[in-house]
């Protein structure tokens, strides 16, 4: 596959991911993107889903160096300040441990034996040739140029997400600051990685307003930051939910396909 085939598989893999995120409970279109990105490059689940991994660990740590810098401006508790920067250390050291794991490959693989040696009833190669794909995927980690273009590419994605949260707290609060929309960015990204309802639906909203009322409640009401989450919340749903439409046509696939794609995997693996 190309270049530009696998850029155009890639875009359309993660508009259809939006998209059963955005219909389905508990975050399943991540597994539905990494199944159509799989499929359609002819490149092995486990080693698309190593790929997405790294992807998720720069948009954390982009959350962190986001939070780390909004933190200190912001007329909040020492101990919320504390907090925020003991987790951003372990999340930072997580990404480490990946990272090493990557690196040395042989070492993990000795680990993994191991593990598989003492619980016998697991399948050994099956998990072994599992984690060498998996391994495979994290491999962009350690290519530094590589790397670079990639996290830059996520600090303006990101950058392009908050000044979204701009306008629409703008909309409201014509005061509001570039500083507040960040601040409600993260606490969100951080509150949508655990699996919850289809779209965020509930969650994205009321987190969405305490983010806003619990640290600027002197500018923002309880309605008006609702108000606010709610307008965010639709200028992400509505066009990530068209694209994952389009991407469905393009790769003249549906629901009931993915979902037999997903069986087939599940029985392959």
């Amino acid at each position: 596959m190309g270049q530009k085939d696998m850029l155009e598989t890639s875009i359309w893999s993660q508009g259809i991911g939006y998209l059963f995120t955005n219909l389905l409970p508990f975050r399943l279109g991540e597994v539905a993107r990494v199944l159509v990105m799989s499929e359609r490059s002819k490149m092995p689940v486990a080693q698309v889903a190593g790929t997405a991994i790294v992807e998720r660990l720069l948009d954390v740590g982009t959350m962190i160096l986001a939070l780390l810098l909004v933190l200190p401006w912001m007329q909040v508790p020492i101990a919320i300040v504390r907090s925020g920067e003991i987790f951003s250390v372990l999340v930072l050291l997580g990404i480490l441990v990946i990272i090493l794991l990557a690196r040395f490959k042989e070492a993990s693989f000795i680990l993994v034996d191991r593990v598989c040696a003492v619980f016998s009833f697991l399948p050994k190669t099956k998990i072994l040739a599992g984690w060498a794909e998996l391994i495979e995927g994290l491999t962009p980690l350690l290519h530094g140029f590589i790397a670079f273009k990639v996290i830059v590419l996520s600090i303006l994605g990101w950058l392009f997400s908050g000044v979204v949260f701009f306008c629409a707290i703008q909309t409201f609060q014509p005061t509001g600051l570039f500083l507040e929309a960040i601040f409600m960015m993260v606490s969100l990204s951080f509150a949508v990685i655990v699996p919850s309802s289809p779209g965020f639906i509930g969650v994205f909203q009321f987190i969405g307003q305490q983010s806003l009322v619990i640290p600027f409640g002197l500018k923002y009401s309880v309605s008006s930051a609702l108000a606010i989450a709610l307008m965010a919340h639709l200028v992400y749903y509505i066009p990530s939910t068209l694209l994952g439409i389009i991407g469905l046509w393009r790769i003249g696939q549906s629901f009931a396909g993915l979902m037999q794609l997903a069986t087939r995997k599940n029985t392959t693996v």
